[in-house]
């Protein structure tokens, strides 16, 4: 087999880092790497034969008649069209119990009604033919404020998964407010096991942005709450995100987690992310929201002061790239986001209908419509993405800015990869070729 070095190579030499950025494979390279990257079919040695293998398995080395971009495009494309998982976003109520600035959503204060529950209940097994997993993410609104029926619909679809021989798998994104012993059981008995929240902060700049609509504080019961869910073996995510008037505040945030959690603080998974004017385009370039290069350098500082408090920095976005076959699941065939009056979109940003439990996907021309432009979207098209290095890892950034507010919203990669790779490198002690 003749072997060419991979187009998506990333090369540190002051570090002797190699990056391939389709497998996500980090070395800390020798010399005989060098040489067999720059002559690849050059006869070798039985120990350089046994790394050139190990640099193919990596990504670093493809077949000389592969083209790469092809091969992106097929895997791309695969797992757009891909039905071994069926993933549901259900909305049971759009009302919530807080009144956060940087809301997008439009509160019409809905509860999911027992006709549009059932008729979701039957909309989901009319797609589970073939499918290996339904993956279920409850959402709102606060999704908690609609207890009684989650745990009903949880046992409806959970009965469904068993009689389609797939598995389970269901996640709660939720402000944590309602977290108590009895709804944290009510979560087990569903089958719950992920939950994300949110903390914007050390306790009063979280409680001046996340706050109950009389004002009342939120931070200290969160807490409470997220520690609860440690305690009694809830995987845990907690997502801070990030803007200018907060930033001030993480690093006392992180200090009150340590303290708060002692070693629990191990279990659980924190997570940065952007605030962005999804609902208030003229704000982009406003005072209050950070480009994608002063969220990288934040990301940078802050998981740094993780690593002294000795939190665990997990293998995940925004700290570590992984491989994307797509960026996100809106624009996957087999992927729907299901409101609280039935209609069904693609994603948590854009509520754009495009069919409902009742009559279907893409039942009449404007819901296929409105459809069309998640499945047609493909980063592969756009030339810039083409040529850029990080495309695998990045897969065009955000569908939802990309086609309806027509900016690109590429990942941090972009901007810092190598600066992330050192960093990376640096943390986990390295891997030697």
């Amino acid at each position: 087999m003749h072997l060419k070095p991979s187009r998506f190579n990333v090369l540190l030499d002051d570090d002797r880092l190699a990056f391939n950025s389709l497998t996500c494979a980090l070395v800390q390279f020798n010399h005989s790497f060098q040489k067999i990257l720059l002559n690849p079919n050059d006869s070798l040695s039985v120990h350089d034969n046994l790394l050139r293998d190990q640099m193919l398995s990596c990504g670093f080395l493809v077949p000389s008649d592969l083209n790469e971009l092809s091969a992106l495009r097929s895997r791309y494309l695969q797992s757009q069209s891909n039905h071994d998982t069926l993933a549901v976003t259900i909305m049971p109520t759009d009302y919530c119990n807080f009144n956060c600035f940087y809301c997008f959503q439009d509160k019409k204060s809905i509860h999911m009604s027992s006709d549009t529950a059932n008729a979701l209940v039957n909309f989901i097994d009319s797609n589970l033919s073939g499918v290996k997993t339904l993956k279920v993410t409850w959402f709102g609104g606060e999704p908690l404020l609609a207890l009684n029926l989650i745990q009903s619909l949880s046992d409806s679809l959970f009965q469904l998964a068993k009689r389609h021989s797939c598995d389970y798998d269901a996640f709660i994104i939720t402000n944590g407010y309602l977290l108590t012993d009895s709804s944290i059981q009510i979560l087990r008995q569903c089958q719950i096991q992920a939950v994300q929240i949110s903390l914007d902060g050390d306790e009063r700049t979280h409680d001046s942005r996340r706050f109950l609509p009389h004002g009342g504080h939120s931070f200290n019961v969160i807490l409470r709450n997220l520690k609860a869910l440690l305690e009694k073996d809830f995987n845990v995510s907690c997502r801070i995100n990030l803007d200018r008037s907060n930033l001030h505040s993480i690093p006392n945030l992180l200090d009150t987690l340590s303290r708060f959690l002692g070693s629990l603080k191990r279990k659980l998974t924190l997570s940065f992310d952007l605030i962005l004017p999804i609902a208030h385009l003229n704000k982009w370039d406003s005072n209050l929201c950070l480009t994608m290069e002063e969220f990288s350098y934040c990301v940078f500082k802050f998981s740094t002061y993780m690593i002294e408090l000795e939190f665990n920095i997990p293998d995940l976005y925004p700290f570590y790239p992984t491989p994307k076959n797509t960026f996100c699941a809106a624009v996957r065939q087999n992927s729907f986001l299901i409101c609280p009056d039935g209609s069904i979109g693609k994603c948590f940003d854009c509520y754009q209908s495009i069919g409902d439990v009742f009559r279907g996907i893409a039942h009449d021309s404007t819901t296929k419509a409105n459809l069309s432009p998640w499945l047609d979207f493909n980063p592969l098209d756009d030339p810039e993405c083409k040529n850029c290095s990080v495309l695998p890892i990045c897969l065009g950034g955000c569908p939802f800015f990309r086609i309806f507010r027509h900016k690109k919203l590429c990942l941090k990669w972009k901007f810092d990869l190598i600066h992330s790779l050192r960093q990376i490198f640096h943390w986990k002690g390295g891997a030697s070729s």
